[in-house]
Protein backbone atom coordinates (compact mmCIF):
# COMPACT_ATOMS: atom_id res chain seq x y z
CA UNK A 1 0.00 0.00 0.00
CA UNK A 2 1.40 3.60 -1.11
CA UNK A 3 2.11 5.52 2.25
CA UNK A 4 2.20 8.87 0.30
CA UNK A 5 5.72 9.92 1.46
CA UNK A 6 6.84 13.52 -0.02
CA UNK A 7 7.31 13.33 -3.54
CA UNK A 8 10.87 14.52 -3.03
CA UNK A 9 11.75 11.39 -1.10
CA UNK A 10 10.97 8.74 -3.92
CA UNK A 11 12.90 11.21 -6.34
CA UNK A 12 16.22 11.05 -4.26
CA UNK A 13 15.85 7.12 -3.94
CA UNK A 14 15.30 7.23 -7.89
CA UNK A 15 18.53 8.80 -8.50
CA UNK A 16 20.23 5.97 -6.55
CA UNK A 17 19.06 3.50 -9.06
CA UNK A 18 19.13 5.20 -12.06
CA UNK A 19 21.84 7.60 -11.39
CA UNK A 20 20.68 10.71 -12.31
CA UNK A 21 21.60 14.48 -10.60
CA UNK A 22 18.19 15.83 -9.93
CA UNK A 23 18.60 18.78 -11.67
CA UNK A 24 15.97 21.44 -11.36
CA UNK A 25 12.60 22.36 -13.73
CA UNK A 26 14.74 25.02 -15.59
CA UNK A 27 17.28 22.35 -16.46
CA UNK A 28 14.57 20.32 -19.24
CA UNK A 29 13.23 23.67 -20.86
CA UNK A 30 14.85 22.70 -23.78
CA UNK A 31 13.85 18.69 -23.66
CA UNK A 32 11.36 16.99 -26.53
CA UNK A 33 8.44 17.22 -24.03
CA UNK A 34 8.04 19.22 -21.31
CA UNK A 35 6.06 18.02 -18.46
CA UNK A 36 3.86 20.77 -16.37
CA UNK A 37 4.54 21.11 -12.59
CA UNK A 38 6.84 17.50 -12.97
CA UNK A 39 10.82 16.96 -11.64
CA UNK A 40 13.59 16.52 -14.71
CA UNK A 41 15.65 14.25 -13.99
CA UNK A 42 18.93 13.47 -16.44
CA UNK A 43 19.58 9.87 -17.56
CA UNK A 44 17.82 6.84 -18.60
CA UNK A 45 13.86 5.64 -17.54
CA UNK A 46 13.67 3.29 -15.09
CA UNK A 47 12.20 0.28 -15.60
CA UNK A 48 12.47 -2.78 -18.39
CA UNK A 49 10.83 -2.13 -21.35
CA UNK A 50 7.57 -2.52 -23.14
CA UNK A 51 6.22 -5.84 -24.00
CA UNK A 52 5.82 -6.49 -27.61
CA UNK A 53 2.96 -7.72 -28.81
CA UNK A 54 4.04 -11.30 -29.16
CA UNK A 55 4.59 -11.01 -25.62
CA UNK A 56 1.46 -10.10 -25.02
CA UNK A 57 0.01 -12.28 -27.04
CA UNK A 58 1.47 -15.12 -25.38
CA UNK A 59 0.49 -14.23 -22.13
CA UNK A 60 3.56 -12.87 -20.29
CA UNK A 61 2.30 -10.35 -17.51
CA UNK A 62 4.31 -7.01 -16.99
CA UNK A 63 6.51 -6.93 -14.09
CA UNK A 64 4.86 -4.09 -10.94
CA UNK A 65 4.81 -1.78 -10.17
CA UNK A 66 4.19 -0.21 -13.69
CA UNK A 67 1.36 1.98 -15.32
CA UNK A 68 -2.10 -0.16 -15.85
CA UNK A 69 -3.84 2.02 -18.00
CA UNK A 70 -3.65 5.51 -19.50
CA UNK A 71 -5.76 8.25 -21.38
CA UNK A 72 -4.29 10.20 -24.22
CA UNK A 73 -7.31 12.36 -25.39
CA UNK A 74 -5.97 12.61 -29.07
CA UNK A 75 -2.82 10.84 -30.30
CA UNK A 76 -2.54 13.46 -33.06
CA UNK A 77 -0.46 16.85 -32.12
CA UNK A 78 0.23 19.58 -33.60
CA UNK A 79 4.07 20.74 -33.04
CA UNK A 80 4.70 22.84 -30.15
CA UNK A 81 1.39 21.72 -28.66
CA UNK A 82 0.78 23.19 -24.94
CA UNK A 83 -1.01 21.77 -21.86
CA UNK A 84 -1.85 18.31 -23.09
CA UNK A 85 -3.94 15.69 -21.02
CA UNK A 86 -2.22 12.61 -20.18
CA UNK A 87 -3.32 10.57 -17.10
CA UNK A 88 -3.59 7.00 -16.22
CA UNK A 89 -3.80 4.13 -13.19
CA UNK A 90 -0.63 2.39 -12.08
CA UNK A 91 -0.72 -0.63 -9.54
CA UNK A 92 -1.25 -0.55 -5.84
CA UNK A 93 2.82 -0.53 -5.12
CA UNK A 94 3.79 2.85 -7.63
CA UNK A 95 4.71 5.77 -5.81
CA UNK A 96 5.69 7.56 -8.80
CA UNK A 97 5.56 7.46 -12.39
CA UNK A 98 7.98 8.42 -15.04
CA UNK A 99 7.84 9.52 -18.40
CA UNK A 100 10.07 10.51 -21.55
CA UNK A 101 9.87 10.19 -24.97
CA UNK A 102 11.65 7.03 -26.45
CA UNK A 103 14.72 7.96 -28.41
CA UNK A 104 14.91 12.29 -27.64
CA UNK A 105 16.30 14.39 -24.85
CA UNK A 106 18.61 13.49 -22.42
CA UNK A 107 16.44 12.27 -19.68
CA UNK A 108 12.68 12.17 -17.77
CA UNK A 109 9.82 13.59 -16.44
CA UNK A 110 8.88 12.58 -12.83
CA UNK A 111 5.28 12.95 -10.93
CA UNK A 112 3.76 11.15 -7.86
CA UNK A 113 0.45 9.14 -8.07
CA UNK A 114 -2.93 10.25 -6.17
CA UNK A 115 -5.58 8.93 -5.05
CA UNK A 116 -6.14 4.84 -4.73
CA UNK A 117 -9.47 4.03 -7.13
CA UNK A 118 -11.74 1.75 -5.61
CA UNK A 119 -13.47 1.02 -8.59
CA UNK A 120 -10.18 -0.61 -10.35
CA UNK A 121 -8.69 -2.68 -6.87
CA UNK A 122 -7.41 0.48 -5.08
CA UNK A 123 -4.87 1.17 -7.95
CA UNK A 124 -3.39 4.32 -7.99
CA UNK A 125 -4.30 7.03 -10.27
CA UNK A 126 -1.96 9.74 -11.63
CA UNK A 127 -2.89 12.47 -14.14
CA UNK A 128 -0.23 15.44 -15.99
CA UNK A 129 0.11 18.00 -18.59
CA UNK A 130 2.57 18.21 -21.64
CA UNK A 131 4.28 20.12 -23.59
CA UNK A 132 5.55 19.16 -27.29
CA UNK A 133 9.05 21.15 -28.49
CA UNK A 134 8.41 23.25 -31.63
CA UNK A 135 11.43 21.55 -32.75
CA UNK A 136 10.33 18.03 -32.40
CA UNK A 137 10.32 16.28 -35.98
CA UNK A 138 6.48 15.47 -37.78
CA UNK A 139 6.13 12.26 -37.56
CA UNK A 140 5.53 8.91 -34.91
CA UNK A 141 7.00 9.04 -31.45
CA UNK A 142 6.30 6.93 -28.49
CA UNK A 143 5.46 8.32 -24.85
CA UNK A 144 7.35 5.44 -22.57
CA UNK A 145 6.26 5.81 -19.05
CA UNK A 146 7.48 3.91 -15.93
CA UNK A 147 5.87 3.28 -12.36
CA UNK A 148 7.76 3.78 -9.53
CA UNK A 149 7.61 2.27 -5.62
CA UNK A 150 9.00 3.79 -2.29
CA UNK A 151 12.25 3.08 -3.31
CA UNK A 152 12.49 4.22 -7.08
CA UNK A 153 12.71 0.71 -8.57
CA UNK A 154 10.28 0.26 -11.83
CA UNK A 155 9.10 -2.47 -13.70
CA UNK A 156 7.96 -3.24 -16.86
CA UNK A 157 7.42 0.16 -19.00
CA UNK A 158 4.75 1.43 -20.95
CA UNK A 159 4.41 2.87 -24.29
CA UNK A 160 1.74 5.07 -26.21
CA UNK A 161 2.37 5.87 -29.68
CA UNK A 162 1.83 9.36 -30.78
CA UNK A 163 1.85 11.28 -34.15
CA UNK A 164 3.23 15.08 -34.56
CA UNK A 165 1.85 16.70 -37.40
CA UNK A 166 3.98 18.67 -40.11
CA UNK A 167 3.56 21.76 -39.96
CA UNK A 168 2.93 22.37 -43.48
CA UNK A 169 -0.64 20.13 -44.57
CA UNK A 170 0.31 17.08 -45.33
CA UNK A 171 -2.60 14.71 -45.13
CA UNK A 172 -1.11 13.20 -42.20
CA UNK A 173 1.35 11.87 -44.32
CA UNK A 174 4.41 12.19 -41.78
CA UNK A 175 2.81 9.40 -39.83
CA UNK A 176 1.01 7.29 -42.45
CA UNK A 177 2.99 7.07 -45.64
CA UNK A 178 0.35 5.63 -47.64
CA UNK A 179 -1.72 8.66 -46.92
CA UNK A 180 -1.00 10.92 -50.15
CA UNK A 181 -0.08 14.70 -49.53
CA UNK A 182 -1.82 17.50 -51.33
CA UNK A 183 -0.78 18.09 -55.20
CA UNK A 184 0.48 21.30 -54.36
CA UNK A 185 1.09 23.37 -51.07
CA UNK A 186 2.09 27.20 -50.42
CA UNK A 187 2.91 28.01 -47.51
CA UNK A 188 3.94 31.38 -45.81
CA UNK A 189 5.11 31.03 -42.56
CA UNK A 190 7.15 33.82 -39.91
CA UNK A 191 8.21 34.40 -36.31
CA UNK A 192 6.92 37.39 -34.57
CA UNK A 193 2.74 37.83 -33.57
CA UNK A 194 2.33 39.81 -36.46
CA UNK A 195 -0.74 38.93 -38.53
CA UNK A 196 0.42 39.08 -41.99
CA UNK A 197 -1.80 38.00 -44.72
CA UNK A 198 -0.95 35.31 -47.82
CA UNK A 199 -1.87 36.37 -50.84
CA UNK A 200 -1.70 33.84 -54.20
CA UNK A 201 -1.92 35.47 -57.41
CA UNK A 202 -3.16 32.55 -60.01
CA UNK A 203 -2.17 31.77 -63.95
CA UNK A 204 -5.73 33.59 -64.32
CA UNK A 205 -5.14 36.67 -62.22
CA UNK A 206 -7.19 35.66 -59.38
CA UNK A 207 -5.70 35.83 -56.23
CA UNK A 208 -6.42 33.33 -53.46
CA UNK A 209 -6.68 34.81 -49.88
CA UNK A 210 -8.46 34.78 -46.46
CA UNK A 211 -11.18 36.79 -48.37
CA UNK A 212 -10.84 34.89 -51.60
CA UNK A 213 -10.32 31.48 -49.40
CA UNK A 214 -11.03 29.19 -52.91
CA UNK A 215 -10.60 29.25 -56.45
CA UNK A 216 -9.74 27.02 -59.34
CA UNK A 217 -9.34 24.14 -57.16
CA UNK A 218 -7.59 25.95 -54.81
CA UNK A 219 -8.36 26.44 -50.95
CA UNK A 220 -6.94 28.65 -48.28
CA UNK A 221 -6.19 27.47 -44.71
CA UNK A 222 -5.25 29.32 -41.50
CA UNK A 223 -5.25 32.79 -40.37
CA UNK A 224 -1.95 32.93 -38.95
CA UNK A 225 -2.09 34.59 -35.89
CA UNK A 226 -5.38 36.98 -36.78
CA UNK A 227 -5.87 39.54 -34.53
CA UNK A 228 -2.51 39.56 -33.10
CA UNK A 229 -3.45 36.89 -30.68
CA UNK A 230 -0.42 35.23 -29.16
CA UNK A 231 -0.10 31.20 -29.70
CA UNK A 232 -1.94 30.98 -32.75
CA UNK A 233 0.19 29.58 -35.63
CA UNK A 234 1.74 32.32 -37.58
CA UNK A 235 1.72 30.40 -41.12
CA UNK A 236 -1.24 30.31 -43.97
CA UNK A 237 -1.64 28.05 -47.11
CA UNK A 238 -3.01 28.29 -50.06
CA UNK A 239 -3.77 23.99 -51.04
CA UNK A 240 -4.82 21.96 -53.88
CA UNK A 241 -5.49 18.10 -52.89
CA UNK A 242 -5.56 17.60 -56.85
CA UNK A 243 -3.53 18.83 -59.83
CA UNK A 244 -3.12 22.77 -59.85
CA UNK A 245 -3.55 24.93 -63.00
CA UNK A 246 -0.98 25.27 -64.85
CA UNK A 247 1.10 28.80 -65.49
CA UNK A 248 2.75 31.30 -62.94
CA UNK A 249 1.97 31.71 -60.03
CA UNK A 250 2.96 34.68 -57.64
CA UNK A 251 3.37 34.69 -53.88
CA UNK A 252 2.82 37.59 -51.86
CA UNK A 253 2.83 38.83 -48.03
CA UNK A 254 0.89 41.72 -46.90
CA UNK A 255 1.11 43.07 -43.64
CA UNK A 256 -2.02 43.04 -42.10
CA UNK A 257 -1.22 44.43 -38.41
CA UNK A 258 2.47 44.84 -37.60
CA UNK A 259 1.44 44.20 -33.26
CA UNK A 260 4.04 46.17 -32.35
CA UNK A 261 7.25 44.62 -34.58
CA UNK A 262 9.42 46.41 -36.89
CA UNK A 263 9.76 43.90 -39.26
CA UNK A 264 9.51 40.18 -39.81
CA UNK A 265 11.12 37.67 -41.83
CA UNK A 266 8.91 35.41 -43.71
CA UNK A 267 9.59 32.26 -45.41
CA UNK A 268 7.39 31.32 -48.31
CA UNK A 269 7.72 27.47 -49.09
CA UNK A 270 6.21 25.41 -52.09
CA UNK A 271 5.59 21.30 -51.92
CA UNK A 272 4.30 18.76 -54.25
CA UNK A 273 4.23 15.18 -54.15
CA UNK A 274 6.45 12.16 -55.06
CA UNK A 275 5.76 8.48 -54.48
CA UNK A 276 7.27 7.21 -51.69
CA UNK A 277 10.56 4.31 -51.35
CA UNK A 278 8.15 1.48 -50.94
CA UNK A 279 5.33 0.51 -53.11
CA UNK A 280 1.64 2.18 -52.51
CA UNK A 281 3.37 5.29 -50.02
CA UNK A 282 4.13 8.60 -51.31
CA UNK A 283 6.09 11.61 -49.87
CA UNK A 284 5.74 15.64 -49.54
CA UNK A 285 8.94 17.61 -51.24
CA UNK A 286 10.12 21.03 -51.49
CA UNK A 287 10.00 22.38 -54.73
CA UNK A 288 11.22 26.18 -53.63
CA UNK A 289 11.99 28.31 -50.56
CA UNK A 290 12.34 31.95 -50.71
CA UNK A 291 13.18 34.53 -47.42
CA UNK A 292 11.94 38.20 -47.22
CA UNK A 293 11.48 40.84 -44.46
CA UNK A 294 8.44 42.26 -44.40
CA UNK A 295 8.47 45.60 -42.64
CA UNK A 296 6.02 48.43 -41.04
CA UNK A 297 6.85 50.33 -44.45
CA UNK A 298 4.51 47.80 -46.21
CA UNK A 299 0.56 48.77 -46.76
CA UNK A 300 -1.43 47.34 -43.35
CA UNK A 301 -4.33 46.44 -45.23
CA UNK A 302 -6.67 47.48 -48.29
CA UNK A 303 -6.37 46.34 -52.08
CA UNK A 304 -2.57 45.99 -52.34
CA UNK A 305 -1.38 42.38 -53.26
CA UNK A 306 1.68 43.29 -50.28
CA UNK A 307 5.43 42.98 -50.55
CA UNK A 308 6.38 40.53 -53.75
CA UNK A 309 8.13 37.34 -52.41
CA UNK A 310 8.51 34.55 -55.21
CA UNK A 311 7.08 33.21 -57.99
CA UNK A 312 7.17 29.99 -59.79
CA UNK A 313 5.36 28.75 -62.70
CA UNK A 314 4.37 24.82 -62.84
CA UNK A 315 4.56 23.57 -66.88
Amino acid sequence: MNSQKPLSSSIGLLCLVSACSGEALVQGAEQPIRVQSAQYFTGRLPGTKPLSADEVTAGKKPKTPNVTSLTLGTRVFDGAATGRPLSGRASIDAFAVALQLEGEGDGYWVVPVSSPDPLNNNEFSWALRFDLSPELPAGRHHIVLAATDEDGKAGTQSSSEICVRSEIPDNLNACTPTRQPPALVISLGWGTPSDIDLRVKLPSGEVIDRNLPEAHGGRFAGDGNAGCQLGLRARENVIWDADAPRGTYSIQARLFKPCGNESTDVVAGVYGVRKGSKSGTFRQVKLLEKHAVISTREPAAGSELGLFVTEFTLE
